[in-house]
């Protein structure tokens, strides 16, 4: 009996992955969170399957994709093919998702709230969405819908200026958010794809992100911002790799007007850059933030005050920091993350010699001493899990989809059993993953062709 070809394997994948898709967003909704749980938990399953078809097959043999060979018309065209062939369906898979309502969380509510409020000429990050003098811009959904209506804004400005945009040409409905991000994932792909061969690193990989189900369904499903910020810091690492600093510098910049914690990989350009270059690149970089922050300035500078809000007040799902609360308090596991991120960055800092090593492991930094880990805080590693992708990475964000368990609940209630089942993979795994690619660095399939 002839043997199938790995690629029928890989087309029946996606095409059982896009039905999961389209029922996912046939049956979306705030009432819809259990299949939404269980169409996550599928869509990883396949997904999972498909990484062991790249890896075991797809790698090693040149023949095992001959319907792209004419597609690509080049000397690797197996693998150009197949490359293609993983970025469009991935992008489809975006697409698919684009008619689905929200399901677990209502965070687009206040995007969209925050772009009506700029396009009607208000600064968000002064006037709360109950605020009486907003009272004309009611309507059925808005602001009622929206969670916290008695803060101001808490996103960025470069956040705020894509929710205004997004607003202006959709309205109130999500197409207009989700098209921007289709926009920002298309170009963090591009990218990706660029680093890969930059790095002489195996361009079919882009399957860890492009396939992704977390990206596919926080970002195009639950409609979160990240995908904004994303694209600029695998940008920046583009743009720093080869020695294009201002470009990069202002990526990074982008990136930190989007979601903040981008701040955190400033650091890794004083050992990149000689003395002139770091003054010009923070120059730069504090001009970009200017800027874009000089629109909504006021005397009271009420811009900042979200930083001490979110800082102080938000806390779920964290590792560290819930064992450390639970033996002492949170105080005092505030303090013990926020003295393990700084010594972790600081010794990355000092100590890198890889530099898209390094800004992977400040955001794993990042993950491992959050207070707050909600799922699409997991996109960010995940788009440079593809360079040398870590088992707990990929871990995490398939178990991370039981926190959801927590709205689900009666009332909002964290589970010690949920953050067992994501953690204990993903420490142990973690182990495994840095003597495996740290103290034992592997060598890509492609490093091996070229010895």
């Amino acid at each position: 009996m002839k043997k199938l070809n790995p690629i029928v394997y890989l087309v029946l994948i996606f095409v059982l992955s896009e039905a999961a898709y389209i029922f996912a967003t046939v049956n979306s909704g705030r009432q819809s969170m259990p299949i939404y749980m269980y169409v996550y938990f599928e869509a990883f399953i396949l997904f999972f399957f498909s990484c062991f078809l790249i890896r075991n097959y797809a790698e090693r043999e040149d023949r095992a994709f001959p319907w792209f060979n004419k597609l690509a018309g080049q000397p690797e065209s197996r693998k150009n093919g197949l490359l293609l062939f993983l970025f469009v369906t991935g992008i489809i898979f975006r697409v698919t998702l684009f008619p689905s309502d929200i399901t677990t969380s209502d965070d687009v509510y206040r995007y969209i709230w925050e772009g009506k409020v700029i396009t009607n000429g208000y600064n968000p990050y002064k006037t709360a969405p109950n605020a009486e003098i907003l009272n004309h811009l009611h309507t059925a959904d808005y602001p009622v819908k929206v969670s916290f209506p008695n803060m101001p804004a808490i996103y960025p400005p470069y956040s705020q200026v894509i929710f205004a945009a997004s607003y202006q040409i959709a309205g109130e409905s999500f197409w207009g958010l989700k098209l921007f991000y289709l926009l920002s994932e298309i170009a963090t792909m591009f990218f990706l794809i660029k680093l890969l061969y930059l790095k002489k690193k195996n361009p079919i990989n882009i399957i860890y992100y492009a396939w992704l189900p977390l990206p596919v369904l926080e970002f195009f499903g639950n409609v979160h911002l990240d995908p904004l910020g994303i694209t600029f810091i695998v940008m920046f690492v583009y743009f720093i790799e080869t020695k294009k600093y201002y470009l990069g510098t202002a990526a990074l910049a982008i990136s930190f007007l989007a979601k903040l914690y981008p701040i955190f990989l400033f650091p890794l350009l004083f050992k990149k850059l000689n003395f002139k270059q770091l003054v010009y690149c923070s120059l730069l970089f504090a001009a970009v933030c200017l800027l874009f922050y000089t629109p909504f300035l006021d005397k009271d500078l009420s811009i900042l005050k979200f930083i001490s809000t979110y800082l102080s007040s938000w806390q779920f799902n964290g590792s560290i920091f819930s064992l450390f609360k639970a033996v002492f308090n949170s105080q005092i596991a505030r303090y013990v993350c926020s003295a393990g991120l700084i010594i972790s960055i600081i010794s990355i800092w000092i100590f890198y010699k890889n530099f898209m090593n390094a800004t992977y492991g400040i955001f794993l930094a990042l993950i491992i001493f959050a207070t707050t880990l909600y799922p699409w805080y997991l996109g960010w590693l995940s788009a440079l899990n593809v360079f040398n992708p870590f088992l707990s990475v990929l871990s995490l964000a398939f178990t991370i989809d039981f926190s959801n368990f927590t709205p689900l609940a009666p009332k909002w209630t964290e589970f010690t059993v949920v953050k067992l089942i994501e953690y204990i993979p993903f420490f142990i795994l973690l182990v495994y993953d840095l003597r495996k690619n740290i103290f034992k660095p592997r060598v890509s399939i492609q490093e091996k062709e070229t010895v």
